[in-house]
């Protein structure tokens, strides 16, 4: 698998899903949580986690309403961009080794 246990969805780590924007969706999740959530330690940050996690798992979100467009109902399959449509050409990036 890809990541880590504490990003991937609950349906992924229990073998039952394919990967997909979903997964990506709640890894975001857990990010945002960690952000807004100032935890103390590392044993507090892994019990909220969890209950989050746990929660997902019981409650799966509603489906999406009749009247949202198909394509925000369903994600689909996310897909890299062109390394052409970057905003920085590559020529122009700083480089990963240089001194800061």
């Amino acid at each position: 698998g890809v990541g880590t246990s504490t990003y991937s969805s609950p349906e992924l780590a229990g073998g039952g899903a394919r990967y997909d924007a979903k997964v990506d969706m709640f890894a975001l999740g857990v990010v945002m949580v960690e952000l807004l959530c100032p935890f103390d330690t590392r044993s507090e940050r892994a019990h909220v986690l969890h209950a989050v996690r746990t929660a997902v798992a019981q409650h799966p979100p509603p489906p999406a309403p009749p009247h949202l467009p198909a394509a925000l109902s369903s994600p689909g399959t996310p897909r890299a961009p062109s390394p052409d449509a970057s905003p920085v050409p590559a020529r122009d990036a700083p480089e990963a080794d240089a001194p800061a």
